[in-house]
């Protein structure tokens, strides 16, 4: 149907009165409005003096998950930790210990329930150290949060197990202990207020003070560790020169990812006015692993010492020829060369402490480049390790040319 001329423009006339009408009508609201609020703003200014930090989000953090706690983001974001990232894999969660090769000389990271062989500490982590004479471990408590322990071997027992402690009571539900070979630095994961967390679970650190045997305040790693997920575990293995982190940012449930990077001695990081916020900021929650191969040679390296390091772990695992000498007319070349099961089982026992003890020899030389360097404060801190590692040494001495000389005497009377 077709309106008449004067009709539509009659129409017209009337409607845009109408609208006229409705903007008088909002304008005159919306400077009652800002008349209001000027004036409350004005009334709160001489009331509220304490300044607020307030993160502005652009278009870089915007197109980013952020943290929880993004005032705490945004501080750690100049320190985001300069690394090179050259793997990363998708796992499941309940199994990830499985790919991460670390190698026997950095010490073992295993379930709780594997280790002790039993069902009843689902979900926690346990560290075995090195030398197989010191152990951390989580296990839950009676209000059902995962609690650490410490436990030193005594001989050939395990001294009885010592709470670590929640570190007046700043952190829960703490797990993934490990701890670097120097014997002091202790990584684990925990949950934590709101001001010292980034959401979720976060990876900390902290480090034994011998003189008071306490550990001091444990510190956030940082970004790029630590993000709006579940950070789970930081492990290094400073033999290899290798590390991994464990997180499910950005997976789906049940998975987490695994990044493999290059530790550094010491903390670098990236310059922001060199990189940018919009780099920096990707880089901190660790988007693209490329991003971070600033030295194509040493993520190549990496990857060759890791491939060695996995081969060096599979021909530990393999069975080996060996060389024991029974008396001047009998050596024995294979484990099954024994004749009596005992003898065999002392065997078994003669090389595992042969290889402690290989172990303990070599850290023990390492300890005492690092001492003849130390300073005055840091000697004294390291003479109680070195008594205790010496003292160490001199008894698996004993117990292994004990177990040699047993082995020889058993077997001599089978060879009759």
């Amino acid at each position: 149907m077709m309106m008449p001329v004067m009709a539509f423009h009659a129409y017209l006339s009337s409607k845009t009165a109408v609208q006229m009408n409705i903007k008088y009508t909002i304008a005159a609201l919306a400077l009652t409005l800002a008349l209001n609020v000027s004036a409350q703003g004005k009334k709160k200014t001489v009331n509220n003096k304490a300044k607020t930090t307030k993160v502005v989000k652009t278009a870089v953090t915007a197109s980013l998950a952020l943290p929880a706690n993004e005032v705490l983001y945004e501080e750690m974001l100049p320190a985001t930790a300069k690394i090179i990232v050259f793997d990363s894999v998708v796992v499941d969660k309940d199994n990830f210990i499985d790919h991460i090769p670390l190698g026997k000389e950095a010490g073992v990271f295993t379930a709780y329930n594997r280790h002790f062989n039993t069902e009843e500490q689902p979900g926690a982590y346990l560290y075995l150290n090195e030398l197989g004479n010191k152990m951390l471990y989580s296990k839950k408590n009676g209000q059902g949060e995962y609690q650490l322990y410490i436990t030193d071997k005594l001989g050939d027992s395990w001294a009885e197990e010592m709470p670590v402690g929640d570190f007046e009571g700043e952190f829960s539900d703490i797990n993934c202990p490990f701890m670097m070979s120097d014997g002091v630095t202790l990584y684990f994961s925990a949950k934590s207020d709101e001001e010292n967390s980034l959401g979720g679970r976060d990876i900390f650190m902290t480090k034994y003070d011998v003189s008071s045997s306490k550990f001091y305040k444990p510190e956030s790693v940082g970004l790029p560790f630590n993000s709006e997920g579940n950070d789970y575990c930081y492990i290094v293995d400073d033999y290899n020169n290798i590390g991994w982190w464990v997180t499910d940012r950005r997976q789906p449930e049940g998975k987490v990812c695994i990044y493999t990077f290059v530790p550094t001695s010491s903390r670098q990081v990236y310059e922001e006015s060199q990189v940018g916020k919009a780099k920096l900021s990707r880089l901190a929650a660790m988007w693209s692993i490329k991003e971070t191969w600033s030295n194509k040679s040493a993520v190549e390296a990496a990857r060759n010492r890791l491939q060695a390091s996995k081969q060096r772990r599979v021909e530990q695992d393999e069975p080996k020829s060996i060389n024991f000498v029974i008396n001047d007319n009998i050596v024995y070349d294979e484990p099954s060369d024994f004749k009596s099961p005992a003898s065999r089982k002392l065997f078994a026992e003669y090389q595992k402490l042969s290889q402690e003890l290989q172990t303990l020899s070599a850290q023990l030389v390492d300890r005492r480049q690092q001492y003849a360097k130390a300073n005055a404060q840091a000697k004294r801190r390291m003479t109680a390790e070195l008594k205790k590692m010496e003292q160490q040494e001199e008894l698996l001495t004993l117990k292994v040319h004990r177990l040699e000389k047993d082995i020889r005497m058993s077997e001599a009377k089978n060879n009759k």
